[in-house]
């Protein structure tokens, strides 16, 4: 997805409503930016409380857990909060 906006006199943007949704974003919700090979990545940035608490949860979405299955629901929670 490739969106342009305007940079205002403060120095900001906005972040359109429909990635605010996909991505989950509200008021006060952190987030890190990176400068990657000219490029700005915005990534939003997990409170050590939510990791927990999502990791907690794992044994209930799924009922034969094992270390590979673990790492697949990582790698899959990593993804979706990459932008």
């Amino acid at each position: 997805m490739k969106l342009e906006r305007t940079i205002n006199e403060k120095g900001q943007i906005v972040i359109p409503k429909d990635i605010r949704v996909k991505m989950g974003l509200k008021r006060g919700t952190e987030v890190e930016l990176n400068l990657e090979d000219g490029k700005i990545i915005i990534e939003v940035k997990n409170k050590p409380e939510e990791i927990v608490n999502d990791f907690a949860n794992v044994p209930k979405k799924i009922p034969n857990l094992n270390s590979r299955s673990i790492k697949d629901i990582l790698d899959e929670e990593y993804d979706l909060h990459r932008f």
